[in-house]
């Protein structure tokens, strides 16, 4: 029990200095990733429409 309370204290501070305090934080943080991730979604799904491999993508199949 007291393991748990001493984390829940750390964590409620920890936590939302992490993911953002106000509404602004938050959105800057989650636009930080997700923008990147789509992205990434989007260009793989190209890729698989298109069958151009880049680079990295042509070094790691399995089935050259």
């Amino acid at each position: 029990e007291d393991l748990y309370v001493c984390s829940k204290a750390l964590a409620d501070i920890v936590v939302p200095q992490e993911y953002g305090m106000t509404v602004d934080e938050k959105l800057s943080i989650a636009r930080g990733i997700v923008t990147p991730l789509l992205r990434k979604i989007q260009a793989d799904l190209q890729g698989n429409l298109t069958g151009v491999l880049t680079h990295d993508e042509h070094v790691n199949k399995l089935d050259p």
